[in-house]
């Protein structure tokens, strides 16, 4: 399996189409324009993929998607193209980022320590007896 990659925002381009005979204009598809190929880890067909991505830094938007090749030929099918983007700090400490919340079946259970620290500050909010940890640079 393959990860393709870019970070220059995929173009749209419409490719005419017959339609009960007559040529239409509404195939459309998205298309790296610039992108790499990085080969999975794991050597060979397997169940588990693992990728070495080059890595992120501030401000970065990447889209990427999934391709694979079956006995060294192009699969007829791929993923969806997913978009991230990698926050300034500021940015990421205007994020809320939750552990869930009390009583809620999806909360994290077990002990978890957390500590303020350099640029980390956490409050309580009380309506749903929760945390908040904010970044501050």
């Amino acid at each position: 399996m393959w990860l393709r990659w870019t970070d220059v925002k995929p173009v749209y381009h419409v490719h005419p189409k017959m339609k009960r005979g007559r040529e239409v204009h509404s195939d459309g598809k998205y298309c790296f324009v610039e992108y790499h190929d990085i080969e999975q880890t794991e050597p060979g067909d397997t169940l588990v993929h693992t990728f070495a991505f080059p890595g992120w830094f501030d401000c970065r938007t990447c889209w990427w998607y999934f391709w694979a090749t079956a006995d060294g030929e192009s699969t007829p099918s791929n993923t969806p193209i997913y978009k991230a983007h990698y926050p300034t700090a500021r940015e990421a400490a205007l994020y809320i980022n939750s552990l869930g919340i009390l009583a809620d079946p999806n909360t994290l259970v077990g002990d978890v320590k957390l500590e303020e620290g350099a640029g980390i500050t956490i409050s309580r909010y009380g309506p749903f007896n929760s945390l908040i940890i904010s970044h501050f640079d």
